[in-house]
């Protein structure tokens, strides 16, 4: 049935809507918003648009309820001088790796278990430290910062966002679109590997999941697949910005690791596009502010984060920059990858037991093979 011919009422502001949604597929989130699994072109349309513009949306997942916990491990005197040598190295629980700017490395290792032992016998030449998250959030811009941003990363529009960050008058940042995820019930292998197909791609079909099982895990008839997207969208939070394409060619990525309970306030970095991610510790009071700024704006990029911080609560204990280009980040963990235990339900038993010291060991001797270290 063509598009034009279906009565259906979308809701005024699609993407502030699909930002708060836990609906997954192009299939559902038709159903969803137009009231008819016909309008599932009107969805991919949407998306496709978007990315037109240089913007990408996923599905985000609450790490925390599948049981997953993940750390940043800050390598510093590490001096290395073939970036590119970093993309050929991989770990089981090696979730992303960014080479740092003037030297130094980040390595972010997740697992159901993290262990570190023995970590101060690498220390010993090299500093390290480690910063545990359990919750890693998108941002969710602004249409009115978004476009723009999407269109041209200009000073005069980052400056405007950080006088925006710092006013507490203006409530248009506080009000964070974000779904509440809960655990999910019974979940298998076959869940995880949907999952991956949806993060891959956001406005994927059903009959393209069907396909796709049939091809890549079994031929054997895929079973309450209904069922099976329901149980994953108890995990989903909403969807974010993964991606915006004026930032990865022209920014700098900066990276600000501070300490506070006033995680409340650093919620509002979530609706500025210049923030390409947000992790949290509630417990520990850590929080990680990742950011896209433009190299002669560096210093006030730091004075920014400093008076924010000051007047927010915050002590500044890590200042981290790194060339977006080089930042490498993987997808979801993969059955293939030995990373999680088919036979598992749900849970910190399931994913893989990630040793963070060897690791971290792995790497630096990766760096010292293909002669990557000064």
């Amino acid at each position: 049935m063509p598009i034009s011919l279906i009565d259906v009422s979308p809701p005024p502001d699609l993407l502030e809507a699909i930002y708060k949604t836990k609906t997954l597929t192009a299939t559902r989130l038709a159903k969803r918003f137009f009231g008819t699994v016909d309008a599932e072109n009107a969805i991919i349309l949407f998306f496709f648009t978007l990315s037109r513009c240089g913007i990408k949306l996923k599905p985000e997942i609450d790490i925390s309820v599948l049981g997953i916990k993940r750390v940043v491990v800050v390598i510093e005197n590490l001096r290395i001088r073939k970036a590119d040598v970093v993309r050929n190295f991989y770990k089981p629980g090696l979730h992303a790796i960014t080479p740092l700017v003037p030297k130094g490395a980040t390595l972010s290792i997740e697992g159901g278990k993290l262990k570190w032992d023995k970590l101060e016998d690498i220390a010993e030449k090299y500093s390290i430290r480690i910063y545990p998250y359990t919750k890693i959030h998108r941002a969710r811009p602004l249409r009115d910062l978004l476009f723009p941003t999407a269109l041209r990363l200009r000073a005069d529009l980052i400056r405007n966002m950080y006088r925006m960050l710092l006013d507490d008058s203006n409530d248009a940042l506080d009000k964070v679109p974000m779904a509440k995820s809960r655990k999910p019930p019974r979940m298998d292998w076959i869940d995880l590997e949907i999952l991956d197909m949806i993060v891959q791609n956001p406005c994927i079909k059903i009959r393209k999941i069907i396909n796709e099982y049939h091809k890549r895990i079994s031929r054997k008839p895929l079973r309450h697949y209904s069922y099976r997207l329901k149980r994953l969208e108890f995990a989903v939070t909403g969807y974010g910005v993964s991606r915006i394409g004026s930032l990865y060619f022209n920014g700098y990525a900066m990276a600000f690791m501070l300490r506070g309970n006033n995680i409340k306030s650093v919620m509002r970095f979530l609706r500025v596009p210049i923030t390409t991610g947000l992790a949290i510790n509630e417990e520990l009071g850590l929080v990680g502010v990742q950011l896209i700024t433009l190299p002669k704006l560096f210093f006030e990029t730091v004075q920014f984060m400093h008076e924010f911080a000051d007047t927010r609560g915050f002590d500044v204990l890590d200042v981290l920059v790194w060339d977006h280009k080089y930042f490498l980040a993987r997808g979801p963990m993969k059955k293939a990858s030995g990373e999680y235990i088919p036979t598992f339900r749900v849970g910190p038993e399931r994913w893989l037991e990630a040793n963070v010291t060897e690791i971290v060991m792995d790497f630096i001797k990766h760096l010292r093979r293909n002669d990557a270290l000064w």
